[in-house]
């Protein structure tokens, strides 16, 4: 078999695997395998795929598997599989959009007081990603207190690498938190919360910040300069604070 052909299998199983009502033939014949035999095996591939690809949203989504049952999350996790095939051949990396999925399904009565679903799902993915994200370089202090001593406004801070911020109008933070230390029995008032999602010397760490720190961190994300931090928050005098934590990554001195 030449390798362009090799490749056409490939693809034609990849296909066929993740689209079941499609007919396996095509790139899959010539193979010298009778049709029958070819639906077989791939229902066999078809049941490992999905099973991993659940098992995937399981670790990655553990309390959202909590609060609405694993049935009930392996059929959502299996709507998931069918509308974003895995392309990814490592599953850490699966899932980043399994909160639109609950954005639908909690509009159906039995999700009714849950709303908070989709937040809490993508508080989740932020926590996966905070572990597989790469590390932060040294910090350039010295380089950085030379570039406050230009031109502040040309000076444009960025976060760290694994630090995510997340805006949600439900209390996810302390559900989550509550969950993840078996206190599943608790009423949760209703209430916005701002977090920040990072690692720091190795550990996951996730915090509910006050209004002024989220924003200053959220400028930073939008790539405002120090100079205009500076006009609307008292960064400079958070800055060492921010810095402290690892929500800093670097900066970078515009021309």
């Amino acid at each position: 078999m030449t390798m362009s052909r090799l490749r056409e299998c490939q693809i034609a199983l990849a296909a066929a695997i993740q689209a079941p009502r499609r007919p396996p033939e095509g790139g899959l014949h010539g193979l010298g395998i009778d049709a029958p035999d070819v639906s077989r095996r791939l229902a066999i591939h078809r049941r490992n795929t999905c099973g991993a690809c659940i098992a995937a949203l399981r670790q990655t989504y553990p309390v959202v598997l909590a609060v609405v049952g694993p049935r009930c999350f392996d059929a959502l996790a299996s709507q998931y599989l069918a509308a974003y095939p895995s392309t990814d051949p490592d599953l850490n990396r699966y899932g980043d959009r399994f909160h639109r999925v609950l954005a639908l399904a909690i509009a159906r009565p039995q999700f009714t007081g849950l709303g908070y679903l989709p937040q809490l799902a993508r508080l989740e993915w932020l926590w996966q990603l905070a572990y597989y994200l790469p590390d932060d370089g040294p910090f350039d202090h010295a380089g950085f207190a030379q570039a406050l001593r230009g031109v502040p406004e040309k000076v444009v801070l960025t976060l760290g690498a694994s630090v995510h911020l997340l805006d949600s109008q439900t209390p996810v933070h302390t559900i989550w938190a509550a969950h993840r230390h078996g206190d599943t029995h608790r009423t949760f008032p209703p209430g916005r919360e701002r977090i920040v999602v990072w690692r720091q010397h190795n550990r996951r760490l996730a915090a509910v910040v006050c209004p002024r720190r989220y924003g200053l961190l959220d400028g930073v994300q939008r790539g405002l300069s120090l100079g205009a931090l500076a006009a609307t928050a008292d960064a400079l005098d958070r800055l060492p604070e921010l810095l402290r934590c690892g929500w800093i990554g670097g900066y970078q001195v515009l021309s």
